[in-house]
């Protein structure tokens, strides 16, 4: 009974984009803290600079799984992770905006900086998703 549970589950994840796009995103997400985690300790870096280093690659990590887990794309390589990256940096700007909100509009939530930490995630994740999907990995013919 469970193993045919653990391959239901197993089947299910092949077969929706989003829960793929998700769980590749945790996978950014765990490189990015990594990354940026050491060169936060770098004198010559510091957390700034490393924010700048790590999340480009966490980025290019990301499109290049989804391009091949999730979307299976066959598009031109090089405008698709340029429309990629776009696309996450769009999503970056959402998510520290309803961040800021939040903070701002309910300052009770300052002293639990997760919550809206979750809550604004989720947007960026809802508007990298939908333009992922309509956008960057959608066949373009005159690639």
């Amino acid at each position: 009974m469970l193993k045919a549970l653990r391959l239901k589950l197993a089947a299910g994840l092949r077969q929706h984009r989003f829960v793929r796009f998700s769980i590749v995103g945790g996978v950014g997400f765990a490189i990015e803290a990594v990354l940026l985690t050491y060169f936060a300790t770098v004198p010559a870096v510091g957390a700034i600079k490393g924010r700048a280093i790590s999340f480009p690659i966490a980025v290019m990590t990301t499109w290049w799984l989804n391009r091949t887990l999730t979307f299976q794309s066959k598009n031109n390589p090089h405008r698709e992770s340029f429309r990629y990256f776009l696309v996450q940096s769009l999503g970056a700007l959402v998510n520290l905006g309803v961040f800021m909100v939040l903070v701002s509009a309910l300052p009770w939530l300052r002293s639990i900086p997760v919550v809206p930490l979750f809550i604004a995630a989720i947007f960026g994740l809802l508007v990298n998703f939908a333009l992922s999907k309509k956008y960057v990995f959608a066949q373009h013919e005159k690639d």
